[in-house]
């Protein structure tokens, strides 16, 4: 999201941004777009019928659901995590006001 959702919720704080906080992982077929939430959303899209995925199809179609959700899990399991060094690298001071301008850094 551009500008960061910290940097929106303090310029609206009465706006629900909890729909926007959250990550998408996605597996496509052939003929079927899986849509995972990282709040525990689903939606399925026939790509044939809906290339513009106006129409989730994921209630009238939850066996396709189910095996995508599973493939999808499989492919994720192939990842191993990112291993850190213990070594941060150090931002140079013109690179650190611009991150600190945007939002994305506090200083």
């Amino acid at each position: 999201m551009q500008p960061p959702s910290h940097v929106l919720q303090k310029r609206y704080p009465r706006f629900d941004w909890k729909v926007y906080d959250r990550s998408l992982r996605t597996i496509r077929t052939l003929t079927h777009k899986y849509i995972q939430g990282s709040d525990g959303s689903e939606a399925l899209y026939d790509m044939q019928a809906d290339s513009g995925e106006r129409h989730d199809v994921a209630s009238s179609e939850p066996a396709r659901v189910a095996e995508l959700r599973a493939r999808l899990a499989a492919w994720q399991g192939t990842f191993e995590p990112a291993q850190s060094t213990g070594e941060e690298a150090e931002l140079d001071e013109d690179i650190r006001r611009r991150l600190s301008d945007l939002g994305y850094i506090e200083d």
